[in-house]
């Protein structure tokens, strides 16, 4: 009994001292969590979708997923833009180029006087419209190659920085103020200004039409140098709306550009606390830039569930009580004249260890732990089985301690079970009459004896 005392006390030990780590540690979501708060955490660099974990009940889960891209945006948050296409206005600018020259307006000579007739008015005012239209669209040019060359470099920042990790935060930042710096000095640029353009040509166009009612050689005077001005206007119009539009989106990157400079390199999803229940999540990431899924969804499962703190195991005993039998056997002594002799005797044949069937009730004691992905746990663990062995069948006890990992029970302890012995005061090496009904009993008896046994886990 002294062997059973010492093993139950150095399990009783083990617990105490695992207890109180796990206590002073805090762990990853699992089965053996000490407190009502865990985490299950997901690497950006290394997703694997169907993570699956189980927590006591009315535990807080929170899901963290780090390494994620600071230019992606992970659940409810605000989706950026990409910097607006400017192909367009090239095309206008050359249409402008191309129409300014067919003017058959002379190519802005300052008049010797003002103009006194309508005629000399109305040529100044489109010499003038021409003058400013040209004007304009030397801006208009101007702003759209900046804003093209600063679009190449946004998207080249954009590439560069997507697959950035919290351990390159100090990359990030160089390259961001540098961006920023070269967005703010984008938006000091003037944009044309056709408003001014459309007045002018509104008061041409009146003199015109007042002009078309007395002398109708206006037409082909001003006919053709109307219509080019409205079709160069419009094109101007187009370029202003467009470059306008593109102003407005990088603002926004600047606002975007000045937010990324304490970036989110992690996000956090935080589930409430249940019982008894399974719940399902899905993480989805989103690019700031395209607006399209930057990952595959990412699912997750948290079963809230107890583990008990006692069950029952079924499996095999491995006992050094051996496996005997007691007979009375004829044992040879000789031969005297060149005849054998013998004699009757009470022998054992006996082997150990043998192997019994066993049920176990584990008790658990102290708190479960991980290792790895595995749930461990110490247990005091009583037992019992039918030993057909020795003899008729009889029911035989075990008490020890098992160490659990997951549903699997591993035990050390003392076997109480039976040996066959010679009854009513015969013994072994006794010599009896070979015709002896050999009397037999079934003494108890304690050995060492280890146990595997399995829990079958109920869903």
């Amino acid at each position: 009994m002294r062997k059973v005392y010492t093993i139950l006390l150095t399990f009783a030990v083990l617990g105490m001292a695992e207890q109180a780590y796990a206590q002073a540690k805090d762990g990853p979501c699992n089965p053996a969590i000490r407190g009502k708060e865990c985490t299950i955490t997901l690497d950006r660099k290394a997703l694997v979708s169907g993570t699956s974990v189980r927590v006591p009940n009315g535990t807080t889960v929170t899901v963290l997923l780090k390494n994620k891209s600071p230019l992606e945006s992970c659940k409810n948050e605000v989706k950026r833009e990409e910097i607006a296409d400017l192909s367009q206005i090239p095309g206008l600018l050359d249409i402008i180029k191309t129409l300014a020259p067919v003017l058959r307006l002379p190519a802005g000579a300052p008049q010797p006087a003002p103009p006194t007739t309508p005629k000399e008015r109305l040529a100044a005012l489109l010499r003038g419209l021409e003058e400013g239209i040209m004007k304009q669209a030397e801006i208009a040019d101007n702003a759209q190659r900046a804003y093209e060359t600063e679009g190449r470099a946004l998207q080249n920042f954009y590439k560069t920085v997507s697959p950035y990790t919290e351990a390159k935060a100090g990359d990030l930042e160089t390259a961001r103020a540098e961006r920023l710096t070269a967005v703010e000095k984008v938006l000091e640029l003037q944009l044309p200004q056709n408003a001014n353009l459309e007045l002018e040509y509104k008061t041409a166009a009146q003199i015109y039409s007042a002009l078309l009612k007395t002398d109708g050689t206006v037409v082909g005077e001003f006919g053709a140098d109307i219509g080019r001005l409205r079709a160069l206007l419009d094109g101007l119009a187009k370029v202003t709306e467009t470059l306008d539009g593109a102003k407005t989106k990088m603002e926004s990157t600047k606002s975007y550009l000045e937010g990324l400079k304490e970036p989110a390199w992690s996000t956090r999803v935080l589930l409430r606390p249940d019982r008894n229940a399974r719940v399902t999540g899905t993480l989805t990431c989103t690019s700031d830039i395209s607006g399209k899924n930057s990952t595959d969804p990412i699912v997750y499962n948290v079963t809230y569930q107890t583990i008990a703190p006692f069950n029952v195991t079924g499996g095999i005993l491995l006992s050094m009580v051996p496996r005997n039998a007691v007979a009375v056997t004829q044992v040879k002594d000789g031969e005297v004249d060149g005849v054998a002799t013998s004699h009757a005797e009470i022998r054992e044949a006996k082997n150990a260890p043998q192997a019994v069937p066993f049920g176990f009730f584990n008790v658990r004691v102290g708190h479960l732990w991980m290792a790895g992905d595995k749930v461990m746990g110490f247990h005091v663990s009583p037992g019992a089985g039918v030993n057909p062995n020795n003899g008729t069948p009889h029911a035989e006890f075990f008490l020890g301690a098992a160490l659990s990992i997951d549903n699997f029970y591993f035990s050390v302890g003392a076997h109480a079970g039976h040996l066959l012995a010679p009854a009513n005061g015969f013994a072994i090496g006794d010599r009896v009459a070979s015709s002896l009904a050999l009397p037999l009993e079934s003494p108890w008896t304690w050995k060492f004896a280890i146990g595997a046994s399995y829990r079958i886990p109920l869903k």
